[in-house]
């Protein structure tokens, strides 16, 4: 029955794939995010966003090919504040969505799950901090103790490697236990404590799975973070003439990003709604 369940979730994603709505406007954000910045070298835009990097990153990032090289920085720095922010509402409204797909069978009604979900921000805000000051900590200690523990520069570069693995690792256990938590915020109305309590223990019972989703879509992910890291000597080595490269792999990892939301939470959300039930 349990494999049973499995299946069917993804099936119900693969299956109810209009839904993706709201994560396609968070992802409508970052696109209009990056295209913002991407003009900020030529007017009119550059008269409000040029002063800005020339003041935090220098005026050489104003021109090209090196304005393409600031992309990553700036559209990083977007996607916080527009997850921070949106992020939470994204993922109510298609809770709300699979609830009304799965358990009542009625056609979706996205204004009104994007009204309930306005309604739980302050909630929804604090769990966005939680996660980010958690990915922070995933992601700042490994480093740390690469720099505290490798003595010689010739592993440096081998034990960052390691660093990033093992953050990738943590990120995706913390994932997996904090995914179901907005479904007890939303479809069960529990306290945000109560709810993320209620989520890690709905994934120990169902961890196999829960791993298996969120590690499946991350690792996508995650490797074109690894790609960003590396775009300079990605176009140096294969485009040394085309650094509009760096928007190849900016908008790849735009439109991954919107599946894996996507597939995790429906995914996600309908196997606690058919373990759980309509309580």
């Amino acid at each position: 029955m349990h494999k049973v369940n499995i299946f069917n979730s993804i099936k119900f994603s693969l299956n109810n794939f209009s839904i993706v709505l709201p994560f396609l406007i968070l992802a409508l954000f970052e696109v209009s995010w990056l295209a913002i910045w991407y003009y900020a070298p030529r007017p009119p835009v550059s008269i409000v966003l040029a002063p800005l990097i020339k003041a935090f990153m220098g005026e050489h990032f104003l021109h090209y090919p090196l304005n393409f090289l600031a992309l990553p920085r700036l559209v990083f720095l977007g996607r916080v504040f527009i997850y921070l922010a949106f992020a939470g509402v994204s993922i109510a409204a298609t809770v709300a969505a699979v609830f009304q797909k799965e358990v009542e069978k009625s056609s979706v009604r996205y204004w009104g799950n994007f009204n309930r979900a306005v309604r739980k921000i302050p909630a929804l805000f604090m769990l966005g901090i939680i996660y980010a000051i958690g990915l922070f900590l995933i992601y700042i200690i490994p480093k740390l103790i690469v720099l505290h523990l490798v003595g010689s520069e010739r592993f440096l570069t081998i034990g960052y490697y390691g660093a990033y693995f093992f953050s990738f690792i943590f990120f995706v256990v913390m994932e997996s236990a904090l995914v179901y938590a907005v479904a007890f915020l939303i479809v069960y109305k529990h306290g945000l404590f109560s709810s993320i309590k209620k989520s890690t223990l709905f994934f120990k019972n169902h961890f196999a799975f829960t791993l298996f989703l969120v590690f499946s879509f991350r690792v996508i992910n995650f490797a074109l973070v690894l790609a960003k890291f590396k775009i300079v000597s990605i176009i140096n080595k294969f485009f040394p003439f085309f650094p509009e490269f760096t928007l190849v792999i900016l908008g790849a990892e735009i439109f991954f990003l919107l599946i894996s939301n996507y597939f995790i939470i429906a995914s996600a959300c309908h196997l606690l709604l058919t373990k759980e039930g309509n309580k």
